[in-house]
């Protein structure tokens, strides 16, 4: 089973692709489509990462046109504040995955001594 903060990770993605499929469904198309658009696009972008020894803030760089709409996604959330509160979010867990270490153990696996 995946640690707390890898679950919290997928979660915070999932909550991404939320925010994709009811856009998706604003602009025409099905649940369905936009479900598997943004779950395509996740996976997309994953494994663009995995496959990169360049930083994530490179990558999106390189994927970015100015004046294009990545641009524009990206300056509306970057507007809105969500890097910094995926960082909150992302720190949240971490602290939370820790309270729960030292209240009940080291899980499954883990280093802890």
């Amino acid at each position: 089973m995946p640690s707390p903060r890898c679950r919290a990770r997928a979660g915070l993605l999932l909550l991404h692709g939320r925010g994709h499929d009811a856009a998706a469904v604003e602009l025409g198309l099905s649940a369905e489509q936009g479900r598997r658009l943004a779950l395509a696009t996740c996976g997309g972008a994953a494994a663009l990462g995995l496959q990169s020894d360049e930083s994530p803030t490179v990558l999106r760089e390189r994927v970015t046109s100015k004046g294009g709409t990545t641009y524009a996604a990206i300056s509306s959330l970057q507007a809105d504040g969500v890097g910094e509160a995926v960082q909150r979010a992302v720190l949240a867990a971490a602290r939370r995955a820790k309270e729960l270490g030292d209240e009940f153990g080291a899980a499954p696996g883990s280093s802890k001594s």
